[in-house]
């Protein structure tokens, strides 16, 4: 797709995960920042990058894509999984799991790959996540 538009933000979106999701972060970061700018700075790509950037151990690259997606929130609807994965990213667990509840209770689509999402991979056995889990209706 991207030799058919090399800026068709989905498939950068999409292909910016899969780094991630490989511990391929400096080609994720690359993607992503391509994607932030050719989608106008999405909330959802924004978090996206900001995931990248924590897990590759750029925390005030993450911190400020926090403070930008806050700004932004008093001005349009921000999702609250774009901060539930930088803040995942950041292993900042608590805050993690204030705004999964959040997804959880505007029943985000996002919480429907929590049993394979990578970075939930350390909290696992948390009775946060377990709970959550249940209520969703994923078995264990």
């Amino acid at each position: 797709m991207l030799e058919t538009d090399p800026d068709f933000v989905w498939a950068l979106w999409q292909l910016g995960q899969a780094y991630t999701n490989q511990s391929r972060f400096e080609e994720a970061i690359a993607t992503l920042e391509r994607a932030a700018r050719v989608s106008g700075r999405s909330p959802a790509i924004l978090g996206l990058l900001g995931e990248a950037y924590a897990l590759a151990g750029r925390t005030t690259e993450a911190r400020a894509l926090l403070r930008e997606l806050t700004r932004l929130s008093t001005r349009q609807y921000v999702p609250p999984a774009t901060v539930f994965w930088i803040e995942a990213g950041l292993g900042n667990h608590d805050a993690m799991f204030e705004w999964l509840e959040k997804c959880y209770q505007e029943r985000s689509n996002y919480v429907a790959g929590l049993k394979v999402w990578p970075p939930l991979d350390p909290v696992r056995g948390d009775p946060r996540y377990l709970d959550l889990i249940r209520r969703i209706g994923f078995a264990p």
